[in-house]
């Protein structure tokens, strides 16, 4: 009996968030209560269906905010619970990362009809959830740093394997520490040599 909300007015309504809320087409909680204690009285089980896939009164909002919270989880840098510099350059950067990834998505936005208008709503909606000063925020990062250690072990078992499994390791200058790098042009930054060079202790100019 999927009953939960939905959009329009006749559907299929599966809702986990409040298993309990009824489309308002249908009736309400007092209706249903009173159909659940008919059908007993009769000896008939009701059974309430739910998908646990489905996240919302209106369906499954992972593909369309999903991406946003992925991106975030996996570029996000070291130190971003501090505001400053950092939180200005990661800004510039999603900002120049989500118009690329919008206009060739060409779902909304193409290079060809780029529609600015959606694009600047979307890089508003991700710089707000980069924000320091928001409660997404405030709960994203203790997050982040709960999940980071498994992040590093998985990463390093991937560098393991990719230096000792047959064939040449395809390595490139400039990612001798953690690179979370978005797509062109944020993978082509300056490489910070000087750093390098400091954590190495070596002095060659080939570093």
């Amino acid at each position: 009996m999927p009953v939960a909300p939905f959009p329009g007015s006749r559907n299929w309504g599966y809702d986990v968030v409040f298993p309990f809320a009824i489309q308002n087409s249908y009736g309400s909680v007092e209706a249903l209560h009173q159909l659940v204690d008919a059908c007993h009285a009769k000896g008939i089980a009701v059974i309430l269906d739910a998908i646990y896939n489905h996240i919302g009164p209106e369906g499954n909002y992972l593909p369309r905010f999903g991406p946003y919270y992925q991106t975030l989880m996996g570029t996000t840098p070291t130190g971003m619970e501090h505001e400053g510099p950092l939180i200005n350059e990661y800004n510039q950067r999603i900002k120049d990362y989500l118009q690329k990834a919008l206009r060739e998505a060409k779902t909304h936005s193409t290079w060809a009809e780029p529609n600015i208008e959606y694009e600047n709503a979307s890089i508003a909606f991700a710089q707000a959830l980069i924000n320091g000063k928001n409660e997404f925020h405030q709960s994203f990062i203790p997050f982040l740093q709960r999940i980071t250690d498994f992040g590093i072990v998985n990463s390093m078992s991937q560098l393991v394997l990719k230096f000792t499994c047959p064939g040449i390791p395809d390595t490139y200058q400039g990612t001798e520490l953690w690179y979370l790098s978005l797509v062109d042009s944020d993978y082509r930054r300056p490489v910070d040599f000087n750093l390098r060079k400091k954590i190495t202790g070596r002095k060659s100019t080939f570093l």
